[in-house]
């Protein structure tokens, strides 16, 4: 991302402020309550060893949620990687049934739809800092977003 000289950005304590509570509701949704906390504190490590090169203040929030969704991702990644190698079945956490049933159908969605979907309806970000944040159109971010709700919504 470009660096935009022009205008001043706000102390890295102000974002972390204003930004921390939808990291923590993405990295939650994303990789999981257990591992949330590691995932956000490493999103966190990265934004701050890069607030120089941040992009215009005013997308601040897309910019570090851009971050937290890469660090989760490459959790998730990281752990099914593990789990294969290990033979082991996914962990189950201590969330009621119906609760876990409904994570592990938006967790097996494909990973750009399961990323809009969270990205929208836990981190309330809109369908353009979705595109921003995935690299795509905002056309694109909303049919990702159907297509994910129409497939938890067919039975399996």
């Amino acid at each position: 991302m470009a660096v935009n000289s022009q205008v001043a950005l706000p102390p890295f304590q102000r974002v972390l402020d204003e930004v921390w509570h939808d990291v923590a509701l993405v990295t939650s949704a994303l990789a999981g309550p257990e591992d949330a906390a590691a995932v956000a504190d490493r999103a966190w490590e990265q934004a701050l060893a890069t607030y120089s090169e941040a992009p215009d203040p005013r997308h601040l929030r897309a910019w570090v949620l851009e971050m937290a969704t890469r660090m989760a991702l490459e959790h998730h990644r990281a752990r099914q990687r593990e789990l294969r190698r290990s033979g082991a079945p996914a962990a189950q956490g201590s969330a009621d049934a119906a609760q876990e049933r409904a994570w592990s159908q938006v967790r097996a969605l494909p990973e750009r739809e399961r990323l809009a979907l969270v990205l929208h309806f836990v981190g309330n970000v809109s369908h353009a800092e979705i595109a921003a944040i995935m690299g795509t159109t905002v056309t694109t971010a909303r049919r990702l977003i159907s297509d994910a709700l129409r497939s938890l919504r067919v039975p399996a």
